[in-house]
């Protein structure tokens, strides 16, 4: 699937049993993160 990241022309590729953090790091996105778990918040944006 395709994810449009908010406030930018960037799609990224999130392949099945991916997380979108995942995908964006490996297609090399920065974005905001801390645990890579969900559980800080740090990415609610």
């Amino acid at each position: 699937m395709k994810v449009h990241l908010l406030g930018s022309d960037a799609w990224i590729e999130v392949a099945e049993g991916e997380t979108v953090l995942s995908a964006a790091r490996r297609q090399g996105r920065a974005l905001p993160y801390s645990c890579l778990s969900g559980r800080c918040g740090s990415c609610r944006g």
